[in-house]
């Protein structure tokens, strides 16, 4: 393996100190030649090391000439360290430097800077610029060890992972810069990178040397070994299936929980399965008075329900009324499917009850994909992708059928073989 001139310039220093601390305080300390052959140093590479750290003002060097018993010349340094302090903090900081190296990293260490690595690298190929954006936490597992089990703890430590791969790069200033971009949550957020092309492209050449010579350099290892190995992650991976199961089973409990709660007070979700290929946009909910509602498809009269039915009615009250999402998804439909801060009818327990109007409305329409309600950063507010229309007003599309049982309907009774349109 070559050493690099950070590890050589660390062995003199180790060299010093050692000697320091088996001579006397304050004194002088004597390098001879079978010091350096022990430490693998040549003589040039010494004395080219000695007069940076003279120059640097760490130490202070003579040498003069010996004759030893046999007869034969030596040349012994006597090297006194000036401020030991510095000394000490220069060997700490070097040590790091060189320690922290990529040849050094081990493990998930070595691994996550590989994945963060590979992410950028593609990136970079798909555009002329130097600024990409990779996410924290990729859908796809590149390497499973960052990632041995789909679990929260399990997604935040690849994040972690791959953070501090981030940061690694950048106190190298292999990156130049970095920001948390953040998502709807930490799992969707990604992080805002700007490289030097240039140092980024030396780095990673050099990493991926270094990679496919320790991949190159693995060896099998003894059936017993190999064997112990296989049964310690077989006992974590048990111990991570019991912690699911675990969560699994209080999850369920909440569940049932929260069904019985909902049962007693009277709220009902009946749900309707969705055509395939079905997205946010092309549904429309009208409101035709304060509790019942029609459902447009594509333009087309779908299905005739209340907001009972969609899980937004609270039979609790007296009279009966929408509950608070059923009154959030009318706030929505007022001000034509935007909710900005700004608006008089802007509240923060309507921004708390957003995601629980999407959950309600996912758990109705069955089988469409993505959040029916999206924060729009650049204008500050949060916008339906359901065409909402409010009491009073009509659904603003030229291919309305007026007819309860239109094609769509049809379509719809078929795939649930005629049934009410409703899951039990």
């Amino acid at each position: 393996m070559t050493i690099t001139p950070q590890e050589k310039i660390l062995s003199v220093l180790q060299l010093i100190t050692e000697l320091s601390q088996l001579g006397i305080s304050g004194e002088p300390v004597v390098i001879e030649e079978k010091d350096l052959k022990d430490k693998k140093i040549a003589d040039e590479d010494f004395s080219r090391i000695i007069k940076k750290l003279v120059s640097e003002g760490l130490i202070s060097a003579k040498a003069h000439q010996t004759i030893q018993l046999d007869g034969r010349l030596t040349l012994p340094h006597e090297i006194e360290v000036l401020d030991e302090q510095a000394f000490n903090e220069y060997a700490s900081k070097l040590h790091a430097e060189v320690h922290s190296d990529i040849v050094y990293l081990q493990g998930d260490k070595f691994l996550a800077l590989a994945d963060v690595l590979h992410d950028l690298y593609g990136q970079l190929q798909m555009t002329q610029g130097s600024n990409v954006a990779i996410p924290i936490v990729p859908q796809i597992i590149r390497f499973p060890n960052l990632m041995p089990a789909d679990s929260a703890g399990m997604r935040d430590r690849y994040g972690d992972l791959r953070m501090e791969a981030v940061k690694y790069l950048r106190d190298r200033k292999v990156i130049v810069k970095s920001e948390v971009i953040r998502g709807e949550h930490r799992w969707v957020s990604k992080v805002g990178i700007g490289v030097n092309r240039i140092v980024f492209q030396s780095f990673f050449d050099r990493f991926a040397e270094t990679y496919a010579k320790r991949v190159k350099e693995e060896k099998p290892k003894p059936p017993l070994q190999e064997e112990k190995k296989r049964k310690a992650q077989l006992a974590v991976l048990n111990r991570i299936v019991e912690e699911a199961d675990t969560e699994k089973a209080q999850n369920a409990k909440i569940t049932k929980a929260v069904n019985e709660e909902l049962e007693k007070r009277g709220v009902q979700n009946s749900g309707i399965i969705m055509p395939t290929g079905t997205k946010w946009e092309d549904i429309t909910i009208q409101f035709i008075d304060g509790e019942n509602v029609k459902i447009f498809l594509k333009g087309k009269l779908f299905k005739e329900t209340n907001l009972n039915e969609m899980g937004l009615h609270d039979r609790r009250a007296v009279p009966r009324r929408e509950n608070r999402q059923g009154k959030l998804l009318k706030v929505f439909a007022k001000l034509n499917g935007e909710l900005g801060w700004d608006d008089p009818e802007a509240s923060n327990k309507y921004v708390k009850h957003k995601q629980l109007l999407c959950d309600a409305l996912h758990e109705f329409f069955r089988g469409v994909e993505g959040d029916p309600i999206e924060w729009v950063k650049k204008d500050k507010v949060y916008r339906s992708k359901v065409a909402l229309v409010p009491e009073g007003e009509e659904v603003k599309s030229s291919e309305v059928v007026n007819e309860k049982y239109s094609d769509l309907e049809s379509e719809y009774k078929q795939m649930t073989e005629g049934g009410a349109g409703t899951l039990e």
